[in-house]
């Protein structure tokens, strides 16, 4: 374990081993933490191993770790390029904390490739949400929408949105969720089409579709119906 420390002849770098299972468990970590494809609950999968029992990149069938490989390359760089010096329960919090912030660089690059707001957060106070969505409650929810579309989260359902996650999130039945999103979306489409192009029908038709699992669709019954 490592402690990370900056003075000239102190340092000397890690076991490699010790150092790459440290930064995969930080990015099983991270991309396994409770989100919509498992209804908030974390990924069962984060806690991958292989045959010998060693760590190894996760694996799930819904996507969670799509960006695992990515992730992993620029949180070893990133430890790596800090001389270490062994200290006994460190190198685990660190790369924790490098795989958060290597995260969040990436989300950041997303929605500056979708064309999306860096911080979505401060959509609530802009003038043009303001003159859209005058109580302050309805402006929420695009800043939430906005944040979840420059994430790596996939569409969910017929509409996109993961209305189950978001009326758990927020306390109300499903079918008042997405009768909120529906008006929210509306007046943003009627009182800015520009901005409702660019910042919810774009993104929003770039998610990708999370993958059906055989246990979830009719296939096998529909084959067996015909035989």
């Amino acid at each position: 374990m490592t402690v990370i420390d900056d003075r000239p002849g102190a340092a000397a770098q890690p076991p490699a081993e010790n150092l790459f299972v440290a930064c995969t468990l930080a990015v099983n970590g991270v991309l396994g933490r409770g989100s919509s494809r498992h209804e908030g609950r974390p990924c069962p999968g984060r806690w991958a191993r292989d045959d010998a029992g060693r760590t190894v990149l996760a694996y799930c069938e819904r996507g969670c770790f799509d960006d695992a490989a990515t992730l992993l390359e620029d949180v070893l760089a990133r430890v790596t390029s800090r001389e270490v010096r062994q200290r006994e329960g460190t190198l685990d919090a660190y790369a924790a904390r490098t795989a958060g912030a290597a995260l969040g660089q990436l989300h950041r690059e997303r929605r500056k490739r979708l064309g999306l707001p860096q911080r979505p957060e401060r959509v609530r106070d802009a003038d043009w949400a303001e003159r859209i969505l005058p109580e302050e409650r309805d402006r929420l929810l695009p800043a939430h929408m906005l944040t979840w579309l420059g994430s790596d989260a996939p569409a969910a359902g017929d509409a996109g949105w993961p209305i189950d996650g978001w009326a758990q999130r927020y306390g109300l039945p499903e079918a008042v969720m997405r009768a909120w999103v529906g008006r929210v979306a509306s007046a943003v489409r009627e009182g800015d089409p520009r901005r409702f192009v660019r910042y919810l029908a774009v993104p929003l038709a770039a998610k990708a579709r999370m993958p059906a699992l055989f246990d979830e669709v009719s296939v096998f019954d529909e084959i067996y119906a015909a035989a």
